[in-house]
């Protein structure tokens, strides 16, 4: 393992950036990893013998060796200890670079659905069918793909591509150790690659690859985190490129203390094997599939590791259109979406035909075969080059917006087999032409040359810059490497031209285009200018002469009588082949300013033989004088820090104002700049240029402002005034109070000034704890809550604080403080008997019952059949406050089915942080 340390250091990091305290719907009830073992990675420079000697002084024993390089064991948890404890003590030990639980995982296939008569999948995405296909392109070849599942019917026709085989629980490479008895395993690896052009049943989406079948799951059908290592272990040495996992589970648990435990260690084989410079590793994961019936954005491993390929799970219309599935689970670490709903694949009992199957472990070896596709046809791509091109070029689908190419949904959207391979191809293949620009006038032509990876067919085509086919230059099948072409552009007009190698030429809905662009131009373009202007102060007309070649110029601004007006450049100036800018102020060519009209922009060019005119009309409308009206100032203001005096002003047209404010020595303390129009509020925060207080008095207000036609001068004064001192009085504070979540207390009081308040809570001991409140609140009878929460949003334990209260103005700061004790009361409930039995036939006869809370607190009502088994969940932690609620049961499960005739019985919790309680009815009868 690589970065061991690393990895260790950053897994808080990752915990953070990672996990929730939700998954993907699962039984609540399965356990999420062994309860008997452990997995301990020691530090390798740690001998077999000390390890022994490690393990033996906490009564602990190697179960069994994962990983003998990386020094990974398995280690039996004691059976008067738990894993949560094991994993403590070993994690204390200097020798052990981490411990973790040995996570457990479990097939993500749905239920049946009616057998299809053929593999629509495949013709759905364009893997094969009419016209050009994914199958055209590439059919896996020398790709070596694993499938990590529960194993393979290996005598079947379509799967004799099969290479290798392994048991990762018992070590065996034999093919008879990974017969499937589930097979799901069969069906996943016929999705991927089943043999094609066989005249036997159906065939895989990269069906010439080569099969590695690593069956994980031990003769109880568990899958755990050692042997999906062990499996990792054995298909890199085989050298396979891509892992299909259709699996998938928890991945992390909380332990005791509240901390997170994660699979690191198939984390980071993962991790490992996606980052490596040469022969990377793409493990494909399914997404998960909720309840089998709803999917949810829960989290599911090893499908949300940062670095496996995740994938949702999509099913199609009778017309081709595809959707998320609704079992599909979703979320922002969901990468790409695939087919997944009535997918025809091998049976593990039959040779003869195929079987109906959906779910995202479906959708995954899917996208596995698209993989194997690509990087058969480019095998030197890297498991993060084939993810960028299959995620670049998805279908984008359904109604959700996406942001930055993907969303929670669909990932970056529907695979697109067919547009991912070309694209590929492109990846590795190039276009150069011998120049980008040339000038409209002489006889040349543009040389083109294509390095093709691979044999393709292809058309070049050139297209003006309204995209219509100009000419087309090729139209035939490239072989690989290096081909030239040429365009002669002798005849054609200035405009940008693009390049366009477009492949296959056969099917545009899913063309590859490489673009060049060509710039065939005149002696110089004019930028920059627009058709009209209206000048602000001190403004100009700016512009841009685009010179593609050196020439002389003469360029100036013309009246309606074509009289010169002002000159921009003398006549034969000589310019260099470059942007030059230039500018005009509105002024002629004696410095005076124009009248309002239309004017020319006059530019002659001449380079060699070669004279070109250019020239733009340019509206000029030269603004009436500035002025100013309908201004008025706060006449008399507090002097406080959080006070603000308006200064309201209309201005006639566009022009620059300055704000100056002096005082009563005429001193200038404060100015204040702007460029406005129409009504206007500027704000004095009764503060000098350098940020302190004014003193109380007379200021003077002075607003000038100018345009390019004129300018104007008004005064106005504003009187300042020093506040009253600040005071508190009618204090009032709630001396008690319920510690839970829900309560709030609150402090009362009276100011007689506007001031700024701030609200502390302290210890006793005058220990700050946390700001309640730190604003402006104006004169009168104020009030503030507080929830009992800390900043972290925990409620605070139950003790005695103290509620500071500050108001301060520009005078004095006044305080004023209390006590408040948060007291600890247990959530309790009384719930009311139940009949002993019910025979449902509508809500009227539904088994009810009243539940009592004492306080507010979060409340679960669940239904248990007699074997103590959760038939269903009627509420499960919603808030409640102190009061009497009516829970009722329709008689049906978690999924919505009538239950069968048995006795149940309800089970209420309350809790909240002082505590918790739960009480069971007797049991009643359903008739």
């Amino acid at each position: 393992m690589k970065n061991k340390k690393i990895i260790y250091t950053l897994l808080s990091i990752l915990l953070i950036l990672l996990f929730t305290n939700t998954v993907y719907a699962q039984n609540k009830a399965d356990e999420r990893y062994d309860p008997n073992s452990v997995l301990v990675v020691f530090k390798d420079n740690i001998s077999n013998s000390k390890k022994s000697k490690i393990l033996s002084n906490e009564n602990l024993n190697i179960e069994e060796t994962v990983d003998k390089k990386e020094n990974i064991e398995l280690v039996e948890v004691p059976k008067d200890s738990t894993v949560e404890e094991t994993i403590r003590t070993l994690n204390e030990k200097n020798e052990v670079l981490y411990a973790q639980p040995n996570f457990k995982y479990k097939a993500l296939a749905t239920t049946n659905d009616p057998l299809l008569s053929a593999q629509k999948h495949l013709t759905w995405t364009n893997i094969s069918g009419s016209g050009t296909t994914a199958w055209n392109y590439s059919t896996g070849e020398n790709t070596k793909i694993a499938i990590f599942d529960t194993g393979a019917y290996t005598s079947n026709p379509d799967l004799s591509n099969i290479k290798g085989t392994y048991n990762a629980s018992t070590g065996s490479s034999a093919k008879s150790s990974v017969v499937d008895y589930e097979g799901h395993g069969t069906h996943v690896a016929g999705i991927a690659a089943a043999c094609g052009n066989n005249k036997s049943l159906g065939a895989g989406v990269a069906y010439n690859s080569d099969l590695y079948i690593a069956k994980v799951a031990d003769s109880n059908g568990d899958i755990s985190s050692a042997y999906l290592i062990r499996a990792f272990d054995w298909a890199e040495e085989q050298g396979c490129r891509i892992i299909n996992m259709s699996l998938g589970g928890y991945g992390y648990e909380y332990d005791s203390d509240g901390k997170v435990n994660l699979d690191l260690l198939l984390k980071s084989r993962i991790d490992d094997a996606y980052n490596k410079s040469n022969n990377s590793i793409l493990t494909v994961c399914a997404a998960g599939n909720g309840d089998d019936i709803n999917g949810y954005p829960y989290y599911s491993y090893p499908s949300d590791f940062p670095n496996s390929y995740s994938v949702v799970a999509l099913q199609y219309d009778s017309n081709g259109n595809p959707t998320r599935a609704k079992y599909s689970d979703y979320n922002e670490y969901k990468d790409i979406a695939a087919p997944g709903s009535n997918i025809n694949s091998l049976s593990n009992t039959s040779t003869s035909k195929l079987i109906t199957e959906s779910g995202t472990s479906m959708a995954a070896p899917f996208v596995s075969g698209v993989a194997g596709l690509i990087m058969s046809k480019v095998p030197d791509l890297t498991a993060k080059e084939v993810v960028d091109i299959i995620n670049s070029t998805a279908n984008k689908i359904g109604s959700y917006s996406y942001s930055k190419g993907r969303n929670n949904y669909y990932g970056y959207g529907e695979i697109n087999p067919l547009k991912a391979i070309k694209t590929a191809i492109w990846k590795k293949s190039s276009m150069t032409i011998s120049k980008t620009s040339d000038i409209i006038g002489e006889n040349k032509k543009l040389d083109i040359t294509l390095n093709m990876y691979t044999e393709v067919p292809m058309k070049v085509e050139v297209y003006d810059s309204n995209n219509n086919l100009i000419n087309t230059l090729a139209d035939k099948t490239f072989t690989a490497g290096e081909t030239k072409l040429s365009w002669d552009y002798s005849n054609y007009k200035g405009d940008k031209y693009s390049i366009q190698a477009t492949m296959p030429y056969k099917n545009s809905k899913d063309k590859v285009i490489q673009s060049k662009t060509f710039n065939l131009c005149d002696l110089l373009d004019i930028t920059g200018l627009s058709s009209s202007y209206t000048p602000l102060a001190n403004t100009s007309i700016t512009g841009n002469l685009n010179l593609n070649t050196d020439c002389t110029v003469s360029a100036g601004f013309y009246d309606k009588d074509n009289k010169l007006v002002k000159t921009i450049y003398n006549k034969n100036t000589s310019l260099t082949k470059e942007n030059k800018s230039f500018s005009w102020n509105y002024l002629d060519d004696n410095n005076k300013l124009i009248p309002s009209g239309t004017y020319e922009f006059k530019v002659s060019a001449t380079s060699g033989d070669i004279t070109k005119e250019y020239s733009k009309n340019i509206k000029i409308t030269i603004p009436e004088k500035a002025s100013i009206s309908k201004m008025s100032v706060t006449s008399s203001i507090k002097r406080n820090d959080f006070n603000k005096a308006s200064i309201k002003y209309t201005l006639n047209n566009q022009c620059v104002t300055s704000i100056k404010i002096y005082n009563s020595s005429n001193t200038l303390i404060k100015s204040i700049s702007r460029n406005r129009k129409g009504s206007n509020t500027e704000y004095w925060n009764l503060k000098d240029s350098k940020g302190n207080l004014v003193v109380a008095g007379t200021y003077k207000i002075i607003i000038s402002g100018y345009n390019i036609a004129g300018k104007f001068e008004t005064t106005k004064y504003i009187k300042i005034t020093n506040p009253s001192k600040v005071s508190i009085s009618k204090f009032k504070n709630k001396s008690k109070v319920i510690r839970a979540s829900g309560y709030y207390t609150s402090t009362k009081f009276y100011l007689n000034e506007d001031a700024r308040v701030k609200v502390l809570l302290t210890t006793t001991k005058n220990k700050k704890l946390k700001t309640l409140k730190n604003v402006v609140m104006k004169k009168g009878t104020n009030t503030v809550k507080w929830n009992l929460k800390s900043t972290k949003g925990n409620v605070y334990k139950a003790g005695k604080y103290k509620i500071v209260v500050y108001a301060t103005n520009s005078r004095n700061t006044y305080q004023k403080s209390s006590y408040v004790t948060l007291v600890k009361k247990k959530p309790s409930i009384k719930v009311s008997k139940v009949k002993s039995s019910y025979k449902i036939r509508g809500s009227k006869n539904n088994p009810t019952i009243k539940v009592k809370t004492n306080i507010i607190a979060k409340v679960t009502v669940r239904v248990y059949n007699r074997k103590n088994k959760l038939i269903k969940t009627i509420t499960k932690n919603k808030t409640y406050k102190t009061g009497t609620y009516k829970f009722k049961w329709n008689g049906k499960s978690g999924k919505n089915k009538k239950v069968s005739k048995t006795k149940y019985y309800f089970k209420v919790t309350i809790k909240n942080e002082n505590g918790s309680k739960t009480v069971k009815t007797k049991q009643f009868k359903y008739k």
